[in-house]
């Protein structure tokens, strides 16, 4: 009988053990997705509508810079500071309201605890990766990365530091405003977040 309590015990620790570690584990994306509700009202542009929508990759015609509320560092030189970032005119305010609501949520402590202010990039006139025909969606700028370092192009939620549920705020922050993930949508590019339709 004493065995069979100690055995008991065991099993129940192993089953809390367990249940501890799933609960800091990266959650998958389709759990991710599943987590937002209505997260589903955007969707990732074909070329075409973003041609229709945008106009002509690399228009610096039709820019902006918007000021941002925190402090950005640029991931490849932490010694540089970023205050503003040129963006396409149509996504000036739906990027200027995640970024203030990224501050409301998380403020600045945290978000330079999280990387969440690592930034990655916006506007680069580019081909896609792997493509010697399609236009990066940075080259319209309208997509934005963040914290690429620990959010790799091809890393998947097991590893892609976005995929933690603590950055599922700010996920959901990016979709509220019209944003779409890669991470979310592809499982993979997790840094990388664009206007959606």
């Amino acid at each position: 009988m004493a065995t069979s309590k100690k055995a008991s015990k065991k099993t129940i620790a192993s089953v809390e053990e367990t249940i501890s570690l799933k609960k800091i584990k990266p959650i998958s994306a389709a759990a991710s997705r599943s987590l937002t509700g209505d997260r589903g009202l955007k969707r990732i542009m074909t070329d075409a509508e973003v041609l229709a929508v945008y106009g002509t990759p690399g228009n610096t015609a039709n820019f902006t810079q918007i000021i941002t509320p925190f402090p950005f560092i640029i991931a490849w030189d932490k010694k540089i500071i970023v205050q503003k970032f040129t963006c396409h005119k149509k996504i000036a305010n739906p990027l200027s309201n995640v970024l203030a609501d990224l501050l409301a949520t998380y403020g600045k402590q945290k978000i330079n605890q999280l990387g969440i202010n690592l930034f990655g990039g916006l506007y680069n006139l580019r081909k896609m990766r792997g493509s010697n025909t399609r236009w990066s969606r940075h080259s319209w700028a309208i997509a934005i990365d963040l914290d690429p370092d620990r959010n790799l192009l091809r890393e998947d939620h097991t590893t892609a530091r976005f995929a933690r549920p603590e950055y599922k705020p700010m996920i959901d922050i990016f979709y509220k405003h019209g944003f779409v993930g890669y991470g979310p949508e592809k499982d993979y590019d997790w840094m990388h977040f664009e206007i959606g339709i």
